[in-house]
């Protein structure tokens, strides 16, 4: 359900949306800094808040994946995972799937890869055609020829979607951190901010996500018994 308002107070939450009206002592904002900005809040955030969400941002990455008959590079001896700060994907993983029925690996072979930054900016001015010729040639370069055939070729452009806006974090400007970190996880009223962007441990991750949330539901069960 989409957000469209929330009204607050120090007694608790009321958000209308879709007709709904949600009453509750406290909130969890889930999501990533950028988009708190995305919400409308009743009475509007105070002007730490204000000034705190518009210096953290996120970054730019392309994630691709890429399907073949078999995963041909455990035959070389080779693991499927590679690093190479210089080259366009600068990241790559096995990510061969298993058969949720079976529960037995997949007989086709996949790798995910990233590409980041500027690198993912320059990707996004040429044809779809030739971003994936690079970016398969580039990937190439670490795992071999065979990798520039794929049967299934798909890229995730986190960007463009609009519930991310990015990747693979929020992240500060240039003294945001040293500015505004003390108050990042500060409540605003009844409205609790939890996500793996601003954790501690596990930043930017899934276990960030999930320390952050289990932080958060102790706070708050402590807070209401």
């Amino acid at each position: 359900m989409r957000v469209e308002a929330e009204a607050f107070s120090e007694d608790g939450v009321a958000s209308p949306a879709d007709n709904v009206i949600v009453r509750a002592k406290y909130v969890v904002v889930a999501v990533p800094p950028n988009l708190y900005s995305r919400v409308h809040f009743v009475p509007a955030l105070d002007r730490r808040q204000h000034q705190m969400h518009q210096h953290q941002s996120l970054g730019l990455v392309i994630k691709v994946h890429a399907v073949y008959p078999t995963p041909f590079w455990r035959d070389k001896g080779l693991s499927g995972t590679c690093f190479a700060a210089n080259n366009l994907v600068q990241e790559i993983y096995d990510n061969t799937n298993y058969d949720p029925q079976t529960g037995q690996e997949e007989s086709r072979g996949t790798l995910v890869g990233f590409v980041s930054d500027e690198a993912a900016d320059k990707m996004f001015t040429i044809s779809a055609e030739e971003r994936k010729a690079r970016i398969l040639d580039s990937m190439a370069q670490m795992l071999g020829e065979e990798t520039k055939n794929p049967i299934v070729y798909y890229e995730s452009d986190w960007g463009a979607e609009e519930w991310t806006r990015g990747a693979y974090a929020a992240s500060y400007d240039l003294g945001g951190l040293h500015r505004y970190g003390a108050d990042q996880l500060t409540p605003v009223g009844p409205i609790y901010w939890s996500c793996s962007d601003i954790a501690s441990d596990g930043y930017q991750h899934v276990d960030g996500a999930v320390r952050m949330g289990e932080k958060t539901a102790a706070t708050l069960d402590a807070k209401l018994k």
